[in-house]
Order: structure tokens, then C-alpha cells, then sequence
């Protein structure tokens, strides 16, 4: 402990001994006497105590400031929590959720207990009703609306027409002339209705159709036009808006069924589009077709006509599934109505993009302009399963002629296996809707033709043809030979107006938010400024905490009211508590 040299024994010593040496050499003082100078026994002991004394003072000292620091540190802890717990406090008291306030202000332990009851069952109804919403936002719903417009110019469809008998009778006479034997079936003509295998119950007729089907399936694709009725030999008159259309105006591909199918206004190029700007039968596609009823199978096809099909430009026809018979001796009507379908994408609808939609199939072989569509698919999908187990092909898609023909009965029964798999679901397919599709409505009227004043010029536009159907028509000599082979196609637009069948979100986020704010106000009075005082409270909790974590001490102004504690306070006491700090450690560098 620090003491003074004035009082210090040593010094004191030191002093003695200097003084009786000085004393010692006076001869005028004699020895043994005390000088008068010289201190006392009983002072020095006086100034013993006195140190001793001051000392205990200045320790008593130290330890009452260590206590007083300590319990500086405590009330700075107990202050720092009573700021964290009044600002939540404050928060509860002054929040605009409705019930918390009430919560808080409530003057007795029942009234508390009433309110906070209160508040949790509108929070259950909250959190109920808000997952009945999630759960209906996440069935993904859809409304389908509809919607009819009006335009000055609409793109024409494509136009598909085969006669419907597939096989000439003059290619039967040919391949039997040439050696070729012939199935059963196509070689015993019987009068009367067809009948019916005791055997295997099949139809007779359509036996007989199976049969016709395979014998032109065995020839190589582009071999196969000859076995059919021909445009150049059947096409009397084409019209397109009063201009005249040519042989040439047609793309051919070959039907299974029909054979010899022409389609008309095909895409084949993506700037080939026709366009109609008028309705009526006046301003869209006439044709007159000669079908040559005496080449007619009389045991494969009973009726006599053609088939014509309506469809997009770019899409595979299917005339057996979507096509209309006309016949011969009648001008037929057809009004087309375009609709236009658009379907939500996933997770809305599982339908087919556009960018899938250049998918090929086995029909791009026969025509390689087309798309996607869903029957295209479904078909392909058909062909390249047994195509794989089986080993061969249907005659109906065999396009790709280095497939070979199922002709056995081993391969015919793998055949009905896989079709049998295919009606019944278990082929995976993966064929959905295009999710912007484009289809026709049609609508059918026929009229008797020609009229009888009108029958000779047409008798006679006939005639000059060509020589081989006018040596025809002499040597029928049949008065009713019009009647029996020719037909008048009118393809046309009813009205320049299209439809559009769309989807739309039945449930959408706008809505569900709508109804999200709308719930959580009605049960528990929460808002979107609600939610921002909590974050508000939670901002100033870590800011609290980091400054503690600092090591900052509350200043004078921390002792302040933890009734009612705002952010501003927060801001001011951290910036005093700074610049106090600042001071201080400024002094102790100087």
C-alpha cells in the first residue's frame, strides 16, 4: 500500500542517526544527553498508527467501489431485460391484432383468460379455413368459358377426300392375270347378304374387307397407287373462290381403307395458307368427281361415294373416324364453323405443348409436314408397340416398308393381344390434348343433282373429259349414269366468325390471397401492417442483442420507461452508449 516518506520508519531511522552524529561532534554538548531536536519515542509511534490507520481506510475504499461496480453490472443486466421484455410489452398493449391488446389490458385473471380463450379459437378457424383454401388453391381447378369472334379473314382448312371404294376391280383382274392367287374371301362373289362364319363367327363382309387390306399392304408404300382410283381420272371441276384448282392443288397419301386419299390445301409449306373472306358456298372449295362405280369391288364395298374430311392443315387425317359420306347424284353441303381450344398447361391440365408438338409418328413417312395430334399418337403408339413385340406390322400403318406384313396366325393373335392392351389402358401412351388445338364443326345438307334442265350440259361436260369416259358413257348407254357416278362437294364457311373454348384458373393466387386477407381479418383482425409491427418488434430484439453481445453498458439514459418502449429509444441509447464510450476510451489513450 502506498505511504508517504515523510512517515516512513526508515526515513524517521535515518533522520536519528544523522542527527546524533551531528550532536555527537559538538564538544559543548555532553555525551548521554538528548538533544532538544530530536523526536520522541512516543511520536514515532504515533506516526506508526497513523499509516496503519490510513491504510485500512484506503482499502475499505476499494472494496465498497468493486461492490458498487457489481452492482452496476446487475441493474445494466436487469435494465437490458427489462428494455427486451418492454418492448413486447408494448408491442401486446398497442398491436392492431384484435383480442392480443385486450389480453394485456384485462383487469382481472378471468377477463384474461375470456380473451386469450377468445383469441386462440379465432386463431383455430384462422388456421382451418386457411388450409381449406390452400387445399382448394392445390386441386388446380379449372373454369372452361367461351368466347365467339369475328373476323374479316379466316384461314381455310384442309380438305381430305377418298372415294370409297379401295381397290379398283381392274388390279384384282391384273394381279390375277399375272399369277397372283388370291385370298378366299376376295375371290368367291356371292349373292345375297353376307353371312356368318359358324366357325369363328366373323362377318363374311368383313372378313372380305381384312382380306382386301392385306393384299395391298403387302406392296411397298409407294407401289400402292396404282390399286386405287386415281384424281387425274376422277377430278370433273375444281373451284376455290371463283378460281379454278388443278390436280396438282392436292397432296396424295394412301388410306388403308379408301386407298387413294387427296387432301386439299395442305400445309405443306408453312406460307401455303388460303384464305376466305366471304361465307357462303359461292366463295369457298366445289368439286365435281367422277367415282367410277364400275370399278367397284362388289364383295369389299357395298356403298357408293366419296368420304371428305375437314381438318387443320398440319394434322394427320383420319377419314373412317371423322369423315362424311356423300353420294353420287347429289350436291352436298358442308358448313364449316372453326373452334379454337386452349388449355392451361400443367399442373392445370396434362395437355401437350407446342414444343413437342413436332414429334414425329409413323404418318410423317407419308406426309412429313404434319404435327402432334392426339389420334396421330394414340395410332403410333398402337404401331410401335406391336411392332416390337410382334416383330411386324398392322397393313393399316405400314408406312415403313422395311416392317414386314403379319400375315400368319401367330402374328395376327400377338396382334389382338396388344390390342386388347391398348383398349384396355395398359399401353403407355402418354397421348394428351395439343394444349392449343384447332378444330371444325360441320354441318351437312344435300340437294338432288343435277336438275333435269341442267342434266344435258353436264351430260356433255362429261363426255368430253376425256375419250376413256366417253367411251364409257356410250357404251353403258344407262340413262341414269350421272346419277350412279358423279357428285358435287360444296366446302365453305357458314359465317367468318370462330369460337374459342379456353380454360381459365378456377381458383387463382389473387384469389386466394383475397381470401387469405379476408380470413385472417375476420378471425383474428391480423392485416399486412400488423404482420410488419411484429417484424418491427423482432428487428429491434436482434439489434438489443447484438449490442450486448458488443459489450455496450447502458449509459445514465438507460434507465429508462419499459412501459412503453419504442425503436427510437433503442437507436438513442446505443448512440449515447457509443459516444460515451468514444470519450472514454479517448482519456485513457491521452
Amino acid at each position: 500500500m502506498y505511504r508517504s516518506e515523510a512517515a516512513s520508519p526508515d526515513k524517521l531511522r535515518t533522520s536519528g542517526l544523522n542527527n546524533s552524529t551531528t550532536i555527537s561532534a559538538r564538544t559543548d554538548q555532553p555525551l548521554g544527553t538528548t538533544p532538544s531536536n530530536m523526536p520522541s519515542r512516543r511520536s514515532i509511534k504515533r506516526g506508526e498508527s497513523l499509516i496503519e490507520e490510513g491504510s485500512t481506510q484506503q482499502y475499505e475504499q476499494e472494496r465498497k467501489q468493486m461492490a458498487t461496480n457489481n452492482l452496476e453490472q446487475n441493474e445494466d443486466i436487469t435494465q437490458r431485460t427489462s428494455l427486451a421484455h418492454g418492448l413486447v410489452a408494448s408491442l401486446l398493449e398497442n398491436t392492431g391484432a384484435h383480442g392480443i391488446p385486450n389480453i394485456k389490458r384485462a383487469p382481472n385473471l378471468f377477463r384474461r383468460l375470456m380473451w386469450t380463450g377468445l383469441f386462440l379459437l379465432g386463431l383455430a378457424m384462422f388456421l382451418w379455413q386457411t388450409s381449406w383454401l390452400l387445399e382448394r388453391y392445390y386441386s388446380y381447378g379449372v373454369d372452361v368459358k367461351l368466347d365467339i369472334s369475328n373476323d374479316r379473314m379466316i384461314a381455310f382448312p384442309a380438305v381430305t377426300i377418298c372415294n370409297l371404294n379401295g381397290i379398283r376391280s381392274e388390279y384384282i383382274e391384273d394381279l390375277v392375270d399375272g399369277g397372283w392367287s388370291l385370298p378366299p374371301s376376295l375371290n368367291r362373289p356371292t349373292l345375297g347378304l353376307p353371312s356368318v362364319d359358324p366357325d369363328t363367327e366373323e362377318d363374311e363382309q368383313f372378313s372380305k374387307i381384312a382380306d382386301a387390306v392385306k393384299l395391298v399392304g403387302l406392296l411397298n408404300y409407294h407401289k400402292r397407287p396404282p390399286t386405287g382410283h386415281l384424281l387425274s381420272d376422277m377430278l370433273l371441276r375444281c373451284v376455290f373462290q371463283g378460281r379454278a384448282c388443278h390436280a396438282r392443288d392436292f397432296t396424295h397419301f394412301h388410306h388403308y381403307l379408301y386407298g387413294n386419299c387427296y387432301i386439299f390445301n395442305a400445309e405443306t409449306e408453312p406460307t401455303q395458307r388460303r384464305f376466305v373472306s366471304k361465307p357462303g358456298p359461292l366463295h369457298g372449295l366445289t368439286v365435281e368427281m367422277y367415282i367410277e362405280q364400275d370399278q367397284y369391288m362388289e364383295n369389299i364395298q357395298p356403298s357408293a361415294g366419296a368420304r371428305v374430311a375437314v381438318h387443320p392443315q398440319n394434322e394427320m387425317p383420319f377419314p373412317e373416324d371423322e369423315g362424311t359420306s356423300v353420294s353420287p347424284g347429289h350436291e352436298t353441303f358442308i358448313g364449316v364453323k372453326r373452334t379454337n381450344y386452349t388449355r392451361l398447361e400443367h399442373p392445370y391440365s396434362n395437355c401437350t405443348l407446342d414444343n413437342d408438338r413436332n414429334k414425329e409418328t409413323i404418318f410423317n413417312l407419308a406426309l412429313p409436314y404434319i404435327h402432334y395430334s392426339q389420334r396421330a399418337c394414340e395410332n403410333d403408339c398402337f404401331y410401335q408397340n406391336f411392332t416390337q413385340e410382334c416383330g411386324c406390322t398392322n397393313a393399316k400403318y405400314r408406312y415403313d416398308d422395311s416392317i414386314p406384313l403379319c400375315v400368319d396366325a401367330t402374328q395376327d393373335a400377338c396382334l389382338d393381344r396388344i390390342e386388347e392392351l391398348y383398349l384396355d389402358g395398359d399401353l403407355d401412351c402418354n397421348c394428351t390434348s395439343p394444349c392449343r388445338e384447332l378444330g371444325y364443326d360441320v354441318t351437312v345438307g344435300q340437294a338432288r343433282w343435277p336438275n333435269e334442265k341442267f342434266k344435258p350440259f353436264l351430260y356433255t361436260s362429261v363426255r368430253n373429259f376425256s375419250e376413256d369416259l366417253e367411251r364409257d358413257i356410250d357404251g353403258e348407254s344407262d340413262p341414269d349414269f350421272l346419277e350412279k357416278n358423279v357428285l358435287k362437294i360444296n366446302v365453305y364457311f357458314d359465317k367468318l366468325e370462330y369460337t374459342t373454348i379456353y380454360q381459365e384458373k378456377a381458383y387463382d393466387e389473387i384469389a386466394l390471397l383475397s381470401d387469405m386477407g379476408g380470413n385472417v381479418g375476420l378471425w383474428i383482425g391480423v392485416s399486412v401492417l400488423t404482420v410488419f409491427e411484429f417484424i418491427e418488434l423482432a428487428y429491434d430484439l436482434c439489434k438489443l442483442i447484438a449490442y450486448r453481445i458488443a459489450g455496450g453498458q447502458m449509459g445514465p439514459r438507460g434507465a429508462m420507461s419499459t412501459s412503453k418502449v419504442t425503436a427510437s429509444e433503442i437507436d438513442l441509447e446505443v448512440r449515447n452508449n457509443g459516444t460515451i464510450d468514444e470519450e472514454h476510451s479517448h482519456y485513457e489513450n491521452s
